[in-house]
């Protein structure tokens, strides 16, 4: 599947979620705006891939598009994967 999206800024993403669950966005996650299908409940772990390279991986998604979806920023993490790759 593929789809559009646009980054949502972190106070923005927070705040969406703030009266509903209280989440917040840390370092290592950010925040899309998905236009067309979103991701759903056991989306969990899926892949976020730009120009061929896995960027992201699906964090928290509700569903409604009024709510961003959050990722795992796989660059914040690249030296503690390539760390533990070689184990």
């Amino acid at each position: 599947m593929s789809v559009k999206v646009s980054t949502i800024d972190r106070a923005s993403c927070n705040e969406a979620y703030h009266d509903i669950s209280g989440i917040n966005i840390i370092d290592g996650q950010f925040c899309v705006a998905v236009h067309g299908d979103q991701p759903y409940q056991g989306s969990t772990g899926s892949p976020m891939v730009s120009d061929g390279y896995q960027v992201g991986i699906v964090s928290i998604g509700f569903g409604p598009p009024e709510y961003p979806t959050i990722f795992i920023d796989v660059v914040h993490y690249i030296n503690w994967i390539r760390t533990h790759l070689d184990d």
